[in-house]
């Protein structure tokens, strides 16, 4: 089983568990031991995947994957015919935390602060929490880095995962455990699933909310050989083998959650909520949906959804509706009878979903007319809000309503009419005039409305820490100036090269709420440390050191193709030293005395030192 290794010494993170007599037990059988053992409140498991498209189940179609416990989830409880998110996953999620269109929020993207929900937004967490809930998050994040927009900042009791937008390794990989860096043992998605069995069974005696959010199948295609082999000897090529035995493995561990619940007699009380957080990242089989992750058309943005709540909802039944990823927050606030109270400066965009599960025809009327805007903004702009979404890149997005979807994916409006063509093969912007001019008016007076809340800059790093504390500035936070680049075409967990010029430089932007003298350290790498001076400034305060020369080695990972993403190195760690920062918003800067084109930067470190007497 996997285990953590911190501080030198190996400890088991769960006790070894035979299931075999939960599989005597009915799913949703009630006795009187639920009642001794499960709190009133419902628990509540969201789960939720990273990459996996609508035709990623067998349930829809796909005629080589087999999932059988999802699609067992599925037909148990209530499925959701046309559910919807944002076509990236970091957008998805914070719409998913909140109940609030992404652009609100602030996570407009996925790298470089882009992604960074702020820390103001009242999260799924907090309002579990603040209800008595005990909270933890399992998995991959996405949301921000820094304690103020981490998981523990944002209403979670607990934490193992990581916080960026993707991992470099899945095998045996170190995570953050809390405030913590662990090295767990085994692959991540078991990992995770056992974290997440420990949360519940450590909660048995009070109500919870765990939500376990897997990052597979995201690439690196790294997948273990029992499920890889099952699809290789099918005669599928690497990368769709790899996909769906990443898929087979979620649905394995998804079905361990099940049957502890099951085994620990809390099924039945237990609201659990499956999705996907955007279309598949592969041209595999989609359920004849068009086009893939990153699309505004139904393939990037149209995912699996189930709801199970065997007390409340026993009977199997679908919803026609659209219902989308802001819905979910206000559906929960409702069937868990939470005391949250919205902000007026900061409302739901969501509708709670709970009278479509409870089968009222006369509300599924109403609410097959309400429009749906998905749309993300993939860089951080000088907005004009008079100015709507006039042509370029402010129009692209997509308004979903009745059986319409209007759609501008760059080219232009183009509208689909899903219920005679759901594989949007045939254009009928022309053929409903009206229709389409209407649905850009909506889009306009809809992104006049949020584009007031769309940041225009990523946010500054909060150097708030404890004294003691350790506070990263990584490079993908960074303005790279002078030349610097990115190693990499993606910057997620990317480094900084060509250290070429004597401009070259690094500015991050910090947000100190301590003035005092932090401790200030680098990891980095240098074949050739030849005149290398490494300075790091803030104000009129500076420190210097001299780099050493170290020696660059890949971390082993084995992949089942060659990535696209960056590959993970062993660094070298050197102390600048002590550096005075006053407090408030500043910016801090990192430059060689002399160009050196073998150094490479992973991050500068930020401790600030106890005062002294």
């Amino acid at each position: 089983m996997p285990e953590f290794q911190k501080n030198g010494c190996r400890w088991p993170l769960l006790w070894t568990l035979i299931f075999a007599a939960s599989l005597l037990v009915s799913p949703f059988s009630h006795s009187q031991a639920d009642d001794a053992i499960t709190p009133q409140r419902p628990n509540v498991l969201l789960i939720i995947t990273d990459d996996q498209g609508y035709g990623d189940l067998s349930l829809h179609g796909n005629p080589t994957l087999k999932t059988p416990r999802l699609d067992a989830l599925a037909t148990q409880g209530i499925r959701f015919d046309r559910f919807l998110v944002n076509p990236l996953c970091a957008p998805t999620r914070a719409a998913l935390l909140t109940g609030r269109y992404s652009i609100r929020t602030g996570a407009i993207g996925v790298q470089g602060g882009q992604e960074t929900m702020r820390a103001e937004e009242a999260t799924l967490g907090e309002v579990f929490k603040h209800d008595g809930y005990s909270t933890g998050y399992f998995g991959k994040w996405h949301n921000g880095e820094h304690y103020r927009y981490s998981p523990l900042g944002q209403g979670f009791d607990e934490f193992l995962g990581f916080q960026l937008g993707h991992w470099n390794n899945y095998f045996d990989t170190k995570l953050k455990h809390n405030e913590d860096w662990v090295q767990s043992k085994g692959f991540i998605a078991d990992v995770f699933t056992d974290a997440a069995l420990e949360f519940i069974r450590n909660n048995r005696s009070q109500s919870w909310f765990c939500y376990l959010a897997y990052n597979t199948p995201h690439w690196p295609a790294q997948c273990p050989d029992s499920y890889f082999d099952r699809y290789k000897q099918q005669g599928l090529n690497d990368e769709d083998a790899a996909a769906y035995g990443l898929v087979s493995n979620l649905d394995d561990n998804i079905g361990r959650v099940l049957d502890e619940l099951d085994r620990a007699h809390q099924a039945q009380n237990t609201i659990v909520i499956f999705l996907t957080d955007n279309g598949p990242n592969g041209n595999r089989f989609n359920g004849g949906l068009k086009a893939r992750k990153g699309s505004y058309y139904e393939g990037g943005i149209h995912v699996p959804c189930f709801i199970r709540w065997p007390a409340k909802f026993p009977r199997p039944m679908q919803v026609k509706e659209t219902v989308a990823h802001i819905d979910l927050f206000p559906t929960l606030v409702e069937l868990c009878e939470l005391k949250h109270k919205v902000s007026a400066d900061r409302p739901l965009d969501g509708q709670s979903a709970v009278a479509l599960l409870n089968g009222d025809t006369d509300t599924a009327q109403d609410w097959a007319e309400r429009k749906v805007f998905i749309k993300n903004e993939p860089r951080p702009v000088q907005l004009d809000p008079k100015m709507g979404a006039k042509g370029g890149l402010k129009a692209t997005g997509s308004i979903h309503w009745s059986n319409w979807h209007a759609v501008n994916a760059g080219k232009g409006w183009e509208l689909y009419d899903l219920k005679l063509d759901p594989g949007e093969k045939q254009d009928v912007a022309k053929l409903h005039p009206q229709t389409m001019q209407r649905a850009q008016a909506d889009f306009d007076a809809w992104w006049r409305d949020v584009s007031r809340e769309c940041r225009s800059t990523r946010p500054p790093i909060p150097v708030d820490r404890p004294a003691g504390r350790a506070v990263e500035l990584p490079v993908p936070q960074a303005e790279l100036l002078g030349g610097v680049k990115f190693n990499g075409r993606h910057p997620n967990n990317a480094w900084a090269v060509e250290f070429t010029s004597p401009k070259s430089e690094l500015r991050w932007d910090l947000d100190v709420e301590a003035a005092g003298t932090y401790a200030v350290s680098v990891e980095y790498l240098c074949t050739d440390p030849a005149e290398a001076v490494l300075e790091i400034q803030s104000g009129d305060r500076t420190v210097a050191t001299i780099i050493s020369k170290t020696e660059r080695e890949m971390v082993p990972s084995p992949d089942r193709f060659l990535r696209t993403e960056v590959y993970e190195l062993r660094w070298s760690t050197s102390d600048v030293g002590k550096l005075q920062l006053e407090a408030g918003e500043r910016s801090l800067s990192l430059k060689l005395t002399m160009p050196n084109p073998s150094f490479e930067l992973k991050s500068v470190t930020l401790k600030r030192l106890a005062a002294s007497g």
